[in-house]
């Protein structure tokens, strides 16, 4: 039954459907062991007690055979309830180990998306400051222009000459 289970991937690991579904499922065969445990032991018990009722009602010959067959029966009984309860602790094992296994890689997924996240925010934090460096620059050459273009027209001034300066963008006012 295990071996049919299969996993689909989702975006950050297994899809959380077939990890529960397969889950369920291993709890409920697990609950199904569990109750052919019980049922065995009502078995065993029915047969302690029928035994008994053989022991005090039987000849001493027939006590005997009877005797044989329940010890018989009693053994069977008893290496059916061994089996059914290693068959329960491996299956509640096995379904330990997935879990465990989809936890971990859950967790792996989420190192590593803390990994990029970090590494995109470092990147935009250095655009940003590569922006904010290239803004304060412009700005100061800016200034510079502008002292230069005050300096040229307060010479122009002092020499008597008008100031008629016009940019390409100067017809666009009107």
């Amino acid at each position: 039954m295990l071996d049919d289970m299969k996993f689909r991937n989702a975006v950050n690991g297994f899809n959380k459907n077939d990890v529960m579904a397969c889950i369920e499922s291993l709890l409920q065969e697990n609950a199904n062991q569990k109750k052919k445990i019980k049922d065995l032991e009502d078995a065993l018990f029915l047969s302690r007690s029928e035994l008994e009722q053989v022991k005090a009602d039987s000849t001493a010959k027939d006590m005997c055979a009877q005797c044989d067959a329940a010890k018989a029966a009693q053994a069977q009984l008893g290496a059916a309830m061994l089996d059914a309860k290693r068959f329960s602790e491996l299956l509640l094992k096995d379904a330990n180990d997935r879990s465990a296994q989809v936890l971990n890689n859950a967790a792996d997924q989420v190192a590593d998306s803390t990994v990029t996240a970090t590494a995109l925010s470092d990147a935009l934090k250095t655009a940003k400051e590569n922006f904010i460096g290239s803004l304060d620059s412009l700005q100061d050459e800016l200034t510079a222009i502008i002292l230069s273009f005050m300096e040229f027209r307060t010479d122009l001034d002092k020499k008597g000459q008008e100031f008629k300066f016009t940019t390409d963008f100067a017809g666009d006012a009107k």
